[in-house]
């Protein structure tokens, strides 16, 4: 039996042998939309994973507001119709029941 140093080339690597934290870091590299949509097609297992990491995604609580405090709009697009494309944001989010706001 090959050791994983000596698989060949042709030999396909199979995801399942890897541990939930590393498949949890590579589900974290997806974007949402693209896990959203693998999650009813793969195994029990992955299903299981992908929960666990939309459950872990930060929510904005209810009570809070936000406020856009910077956008950068692409260098070439100067229309002010309001379809520039955003390339950056900053925002913060505090709880207006805290004394003081």
């Amino acid at each position: 039996m090959p050791t994983s140093c000596e698989r060949s080339a042709r030999d396909p690597l199979d995801l399942n042998h890897f541990p939930n934290e590393l498949l949890l870091r590579i589900i974290q590299f997806l974007p949402p939309r693209d896990v959203a949509l693998t999650a009813a097609q793969v195994s029990t297992r992955w299903r299981s994973l992908i929960k666990h990491n939309l459950a872990r995604v930060p929510r904005i609580p209810a009570h809070c507001h936000v406020y856009v405090m910077d956008i950068d709009l692409q260098p070439e697009d100067d229309r002010t119709d309001g379809r520039s494309p955003i390339m950056q944001y900053h925002f913060t989010t505090f709880s207006t029941s805290q004394p003081g706001f």
